[in-house]
């Protein structure tokens, strides 16, 4: 009888582990959304004066004025017709004439979770130097 019992025990375990087994393994595919599909953008990147070394991602692409391309998407949340960056990209401006300045602009992509769209130019004033004067800008509440 022990044994009865025993074997009875061990049969209910087993076939409750077997009926959650089969509740997993439902046979319906998951489906990953997919990711837009990709667009080949340009940009014109020009400088006042002309002729500042233009850097992208740390890499000199040539003297301002010209012409880069990089592949943005078009998201179903922005049914306008923009097109955003996939990839965040940093572009600098370097100057070539003394008292000139470093520029710089950042470009965010979806996954940091606000994506910039695409410009069709950017435009560096070399002439632009650093804030003469600090602000102290405190936002909150007191």
């Amino acid at each position: 009888m022990k044994y009865f019992l025993v074997l009875l025990v061990v049969l209910g375990i087993a076939g409750c582990n077997e009926e959650q087994a089969t509740i997993k393994n439902v046979n319906t595919p998951l489906i990953a959304p997919s990711p837009p599909p990709e667009i080949l953008c340009t940009t014109k990147i020009i400088s006042d004066p002309p002729g500042a070394r233009i850097e992208i991602d740390n890499d000199f692409k040539g003297d301002a004025p010209l012409e880069i391309q990089w592949y943005g998407a078009r998201y179903q949340s922005e049914p306008n017709g923009r097109i955003f960056f996939t990839e965040e990209h940093e572009v600098k401006a370097l100057p070539i004439y003394g008292g000139h300045f470093v520029q710089g602009k950042f470009f965010w992509s979806r996954h940091a979770g606000r994506p910039d769209e695409i410009p069709k130019t950017i435009f560096f004033d070399m002439r632009l130097g650093p804030s003469p004067k600090q602000y102290d800008v405190d936002i909150t509440n007191k």
